[in-house]
Protein backbone atom coordinates (compact mmCIF):
# COMPACT_ATOMS: atom_id res chain seq x y z
CA UNK A 1 0.00 0.00 0.00
CA UNK A 2 1.34 3.41 -0.94
CA UNK A 3 1.92 5.90 1.91
CA UNK A 4 -0.62 8.68 2.29
CA UNK A 5 1.07 11.94 1.35
CA UNK A 6 -1.14 14.30 3.31
CA UNK A 7 -2.11 12.53 6.51
CA UNK A 8 -3.77 15.63 8.01
CA UNK A 9 -6.12 16.05 5.06
CA UNK A 10 -6.86 12.31 5.08
CA UNK A 11 -7.78 12.40 8.79
CA UNK A 12 -9.92 15.49 8.27
CA UNK A 13 -11.75 13.67 5.48
CA UNK A 14 -12.27 10.64 7.75
CA UNK A 15 -13.64 12.87 10.51
CA UNK A 16 -16.04 14.61 8.13
CA UNK A 17 -17.28 11.26 6.77
CA UNK A 18 -17.79 9.90 10.29
CA UNK A 19 -19.82 12.95 11.30
CA UNK A 20 -21.91 12.59 8.11
CA UNK A 21 -22.63 8.94 9.00
CA UNK A 22 -24.99 10.14 11.75
CA UNK A 23 -27.48 11.15 9.03
CA UNK A 24 -27.20 7.66 7.51
CA UNK A 25 -27.86 6.07 10.91
CA UNK A 26 -30.94 8.25 11.43
CA UNK A 27 -32.28 7.59 7.90
CA UNK A 28 -31.86 3.82 8.19
CA UNK A 29 -33.55 3.74 11.60
CA UNK A 30 -36.40 5.93 10.36
CA UNK A 31 -36.99 3.40 7.54
CA UNK A 32 -36.74 0.55 10.07
CA UNK A 33 -39.31 2.24 12.32
CA UNK A 34 -41.77 2.70 9.43
CA UNK A 35 -41.44 -0.93 8.40
CA UNK A 36 -41.33 -2.67 11.80
CA UNK A 37 -42.70 0.01 14.16
CA UNK A 38 -39.63 -0.18 16.37
CA UNK A 39 -37.74 3.02 17.01
CA UNK A 40 -34.03 3.15 17.78
CA UNK A 41 -31.77 6.11 18.37
CA UNK A 42 -28.09 6.62 19.17
CA UNK A 43 -28.92 6.63 22.89
CA UNK A 44 -31.72 5.06 24.92
CA UNK A 45 -32.84 6.64 28.17
CA UNK A 46 -34.55 4.42 30.74
CA UNK A 47 -36.14 6.06 33.79
CA UNK A 48 -33.88 9.08 33.34
CA UNK A 49 -36.64 11.68 33.77
CA UNK A 50 -36.63 12.74 37.40
CA UNK A 51 -33.64 10.55 38.28
CA UNK A 52 -30.87 11.83 40.57
CA UNK A 53 -28.34 9.30 39.29
CA UNK A 54 -27.95 7.87 35.80
CA UNK A 55 -25.83 4.86 34.92
CA UNK A 56 -24.25 5.31 31.49
CA UNK A 57 -23.45 2.00 29.84
CA UNK A 58 -23.15 0.34 26.43
CA UNK A 59 -23.87 -3.17 25.26
CA UNK A 60 -25.77 -6.05 26.76
CA UNK A 61 -24.96 -5.03 30.35
CA UNK A 62 -27.60 -2.32 29.95
CA UNK A 63 -30.24 -4.98 30.69
CA UNK A 64 -28.68 -5.60 34.11
CA UNK A 65 -28.42 -1.87 34.74
CA UNK A 66 -32.12 -1.50 33.88
CA UNK A 67 -32.98 -4.26 36.37
CA UNK A 68 -31.01 -2.35 39.01
CA UNK A 69 -32.85 0.88 38.11
CA UNK A 70 -36.14 -0.96 38.61
CA UNK A 71 -35.19 -1.74 42.22
CA UNK A 72 -33.37 1.49 43.12
CA UNK A 73 -35.21 4.74 43.67
CA UNK A 74 -34.03 7.77 41.68
CA UNK A 75 -31.76 5.78 39.36
CA UNK A 76 -32.01 5.71 35.57
CA UNK A 77 -29.97 4.21 32.76
CA UNK A 78 -28.58 5.74 29.59
CA UNK A 79 -27.61 3.09 27.05
CA UNK A 80 -25.18 4.23 24.37
CA UNK A 81 -25.99 2.38 21.15
CA UNK A 82 -23.39 3.97 18.91
CA UNK A 83 -19.97 5.36 19.79
CA UNK A 84 -18.95 6.51 16.30
CA UNK A 85 -20.13 9.09 15.66
CA UNK A 86 -20.32 9.78 19.39
CA UNK A 87 -23.74 11.26 20.25
CA UNK A 88 -22.54 14.16 22.45
CA UNK A 89 -25.68 16.30 21.98
CA UNK A 90 -28.07 13.39 22.64
CA UNK A 91 -26.20 12.45 25.82
CA UNK A 92 -26.04 16.05 27.02
CA UNK A 93 -29.81 16.36 26.51
CA UNK A 94 -30.49 13.13 28.47
CA UNK A 95 -28.13 14.10 31.32
CA UNK A 96 -29.43 17.66 31.71
CA UNK A 97 -30.28 18.25 35.36
CA UNK A 98 -28.88 14.90 36.51
CA UNK A 99 -26.90 15.23 39.76
CA UNK A 100 -24.74 12.10 39.49
CA UNK A 101 -23.50 10.09 36.53
CA UNK A 102 -21.97 6.63 36.93
CA UNK A 103 -20.12 5.32 33.89
CA UNK A 104 -19.66 1.58 33.47
CA UNK A 105 -16.95 0.87 30.92
CA UNK A 106 -16.03 -2.55 29.59
CA UNK A 107 -13.31 -1.26 27.29
CA UNK A 108 -10.62 -0.10 29.72
CA UNK A 109 -7.17 1.12 28.70
CA UNK A 110 -4.75 1.43 31.65
CA UNK A 111 -3.63 5.02 32.02
CA UNK A 112 -6.50 6.36 29.93
CA UNK A 113 -9.68 4.88 31.38
CA UNK A 114 -12.59 3.66 29.36
CA UNK A 115 -14.05 5.03 26.14
CA UNK A 116 -17.34 6.19 27.66
CA UNK A 117 -15.73 7.73 30.73
CA UNK A 118 -13.14 9.54 28.61
CA UNK A 119 -15.88 11.00 26.39
CA UNK A 120 -18.10 11.95 29.37
CA UNK A 121 -15.42 13.16 31.80
CA UNK A 122 -16.44 16.77 31.21
CA UNK A 123 -19.72 16.18 33.08
CA UNK A 124 -19.27 17.77 36.51
CA UNK A 125 -20.35 14.78 38.62
CA UNK A 126 -19.17 11.91 36.47
CA UNK A 127 -17.96 8.88 38.43
CA UNK A 128 -16.15 6.03 36.75
CA UNK A 129 -16.87 2.38 37.37
CA UNK A 130 -14.83 -0.08 35.38
CA UNK A 131 -16.40 -3.45 34.62
CA UNK A 132 -13.72 -6.12 34.33
CA UNK A 133 -16.28 -8.90 34.11
CA UNK A 134 -19.81 -9.24 32.85
CA UNK A 135 -22.24 -7.73 35.35
CA UNK A 136 -25.01 -9.86 36.72
CA UNK A 137 -28.02 -8.97 38.86
CA UNK A 138 -26.19 -10.06 42.02
CA UNK A 139 -23.42 -7.50 41.31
Amino acid sequence: MAPIENVGAHRAHQHKALEASRKVFETVHETWNKKFRRKYSLVEGYKTKGADTVIVIAGSQAATAKAAADTLQGVGVLKIRCTNPFPHADIQKELEGIKHVAVVDQAFVPGHGGLLHTKLASHASCSSFIAYKHLSEKD
